[in-house]
């Protein structure tokens, strides 16, 4: 059999416009391909499912004389009319302009397969034009093998990708330890049971340690033999997670707000070190001096809903990615502002213009800003070693914080801040909660130093009074 000539492809649409020639069930297949690009259907009559979908519709009697006038400014021609001829003539009349091609009678440019879409990749199956009602046959089949779980390891992938690629040099060494992640069989039963986090912190300990054995890491990895230094612990800071080697072993280091209320059985908070500001910042410029309708990037579920109380005229668009790549995505002029931790900015030693949220009133997310050493609580060794940065202070004070969220049963992504504060020897409580949708219940209370689960619970229940 002759070797094809068609290479798969995945484009972004990106604003570009694709022109179909018809109007009929065809050209409704081929504009369903296409959700999402800026789509023009050229036809004497349409199906009315189509004017829904598409951006523009022109109504004219085609003819191979006039087809040619409305290519301008297209990225793909497809014709899709009923004539053969007539279709041959507008491809013939594209290529001439250079834009690629797709015709329902064949002889285009492009290839459109039937597509299964997960959430974080796609499959595409193509017969090549030979038996197009093959593909969506052969795609409902890989649609019932994959398994589920495919999308929480593509998930874990793209969380520490980037956080490999910034500190490790070799392409080798990231190419192995990624293969290291999906060849692991505990990361995959994680996954399956629906245990995402334990899966990354997993993944994480076992991937460092494997590189190339225990060593193969210590160009990129401070060794540690006896003492912990605060400050080397912040300058090895990935963001959420730090892995440092102490005599010969790997332990995870977290952002405290990342590391679940409850913790599995056997693992301990060996250290609270002391915190960094608590506060989120909005770049580059303050909340007050975005123009009406500004677009401000998030995915934070709590940001989100206090900028909308706060300024409902502004339009929130999901923010993805480490810091650079949302600051990268802000210079870029994709958004006019974004929303970070400013401890994140100042560990990663980025100095911008950032305007601070007073925490008060813009609450943060429980323990945003501290960094905690999670450990065996077997492991005494260990313990003993951490405990000597281990700040009391942060502890209490997050403590509180992780303690409410556990008892409202709230997590990482809902829609809470909560944020303890010593104010002359007692604890300042400030929270927020969106639970019941715009209007958000908050509460400013003081508790005891040494507060009682009882302290805890009354303030969680003031927490979430109004949605009882």
């Amino acid at each position: 059999m002759k070797e094809s000539r068609m290479i798969p492809v995945f484009i972004s649409p990106d604003e570009r416009l694709v022109t179909v020639f018809g109007g009929g069930a065809v050209a409704l297949r081929k504009c369903l391909h296409f959700k999402g690009f800026r789509i023009k259907v050229v036809s004497e009559s349409f199906l009315p499912q189509l004017r829904d979908l598409v951006d523009e519709c022109i109504e004219i009697i085609l003819n191979e004389e006039n087809c040619g006038g409305y290519m301008d400014g297209a990225f793909l021609i497809i014709a899709a009319t009923g004539s053969k001829k007539l279709n041959r003539k507008i491809l013939e009349k594209a290529r001439d302009r250079e834009i690629l091609t797709n015709s329902s009678h064949g002889g285009g440019d492009l290839l459109i397969p039937s597509v299964l879409r997960r959430e974080g990749f796609a499959v595409a199956v193509s017969s090549e034009g030979r038996v197009p009602v093959f593909s969506p046959y052969v795609i409902s089949k890989i649609n019932q093998a994959l398994d589920p779980a495919y999308d929480g390891m593509l998930r874990l992938l793209s969380h520490v990708r980037p956080k490999i690629i910034d500190r490790i040099e070799s392409q080798a060494e990231r190419a192995e330890i990624l293969s290291n992640i999906i060849n692991n069989e505990e990361v995959w039963s994680l996954l399956r049971s629906g245990n995402e986090g334990e899966a990354l912190i997993v993944s994480l300990h076992a991937t460092y340690a494997s590189a190339k054995g225990t060593d193969g890491l210590d160009s990129v990895i401070p060794t540690l033999e006896t003492t912990l230094s605060d400050a080397a612990i912040r300058s090895w800071n990935l963001n959420e997670y730090i892995v440092i080697k102490t005599c010969n072993r790997f332990e995870l280091y977290a952002s405290t707000k990342d590391v679940p209320t409850s913790l599995r059985n056997g693992l301990t908070l060996g250290a609270v070190l002391a915190r960094d500001d608590p506060a989120d910042v909005i770049l580059p410029c303050r909340l007050e001096e975005l123009p009406e309708g500004a677009t401000v990037g998030t995915s934070s579920v709590r940001r989100r809903s206090l900028l909308h109380y706060l300024r409902p005229d502004l339009k929130i668009k999901n923010l993805r990615g480490n810091i650079q790549t949302r600051l990268d995505k802000l210079d870029c002029d994709k958004y006019d502002a974004i929303i970070l931790a400013k401890a994140g900015l100042d560990r990663m030693g980025i100095e911008r213009s950032a305007f601070r949220l007073d925490p008060q009133i813009f609450i943060p997310a429980p323990a945003q800003g501290a960094i905690a050493i999670e450990c065996r609580s077997d492991d005494e060794h260990t313990l003993n070693l951490v405990s000597s940065i281990d700040d009391h202070i942060t502890r209490i004070e997050t403590g509180a914080e992780r303690e409410i969220m556990r008892i409202v049963e709230a997590g990482c992504s809902s829609p809470i801040g909560i944020y303890a504060k010593e104010e002359n020897g007692a604890l300042r409580i400030t929270g927020v909660s969106f639970a019941d949708g715009i209007e958000p219940t908050r509460i400013n209370c003081l508790i005891p130093m040494n507060y009682t689960e009882i302290d805890l619970i009354a303030v969680a229940d003031s927490l979430r009074g109004a949605s009882r």
